[in-house]
């Protein structure tokens, strides 16, 4: 493999509302329909040769769309649905907040390792995806294209780029950028490109904290 494109699904309905999608869906919004298809339209001029996808709703709509523009052979993989948010699954962010506190607090605590209820943490994703990463070396030369979500984009990085648990909760991926990761004799670099026209070096990261009073 020569070139891996990671990509999250458009902007969706409970994306706007704030619920947790985890294994259910929303259709994409009109923004979100926008998106892909900046993203179909900056693809397009690259050598992409195929495209594996997430069997959710939400990215089979994004990979219909994307494909479109770049007219390649699609085949879903259940490995790459988003995690299992449990009994969350459509419930209000705010409202996960206020009648699960303890829950709540434990995830702020371990980010990478807590499960929601009934649900997968991000070990249990890394597990579930990594037979399919380690499949993708054998596509020599190949430009290959990732269609799946904001969870599973960020073990996808954490696996090919060797991130620690803690680097990797830091990475972000908002429905307007997708990941490109180049592979060298003995390296992997990382770029993000934003609205389909912008490539920005690196990873997008949660900004640091803000000092609290006080402090400088």
């Amino acid at each position: 493999m020569k070139m891996l494109y990671v990509l999250r699904h458009g902007q969706t309905q409970w994306n706007v509302e704030g619920r947790m999608q985890g294994h259910l869906d929303s259709p994409l919004t009109d923004e979100g329909r926008l998106q892909v298809q900046r993203h179909g339209q900056f693809l397009a001029d690259q050598p992409v040769s195929q495209l594996i996808l997430s069997p959710l709703g939400r990215a089979i709509e994004s990979a219909n769309l994307l494909n479109s523009h770049l007219q390649v052979p699609m085949r879903q993989d259940e490995r790459l649905a988003e995690r299992d948010c449990g009994s969350w699954g459509g419930l209000l962010v705010r409202d996960i907040e206020k009648h699960f506190p303890r829950a709540w607090q434990d995830r702020l605590n371990e980010p990478y390792l807590h499960r929601p209820p009934g649900g997968e943490n991000h070990q249990d994703l890394l597990d579930r995806t990594s037979p399919l990463l380690e499949s993708l070396f054998e596509l020599a030369g190949e430009h290959v294209v990732l269609m799946s979500h904001a969870i599973v984009s960020r073990v996808v990085l954490m696996y090919f780029l060797g991130l620690l648990p803690e680097q990797a909760m830091a990475v972000r991926h908002p429905n307007e950028i997708f990941y490109r990761l180049t592979f060298g004799a003995d390296s992997v670099s990382v770029d993000h490109v934003v609205d389909g026209e912008i490539v920005v070096p690196g990873l997008r990261r949660a900004p640091p904290p803000a000092p609290s009073q006080g402090q400088a």
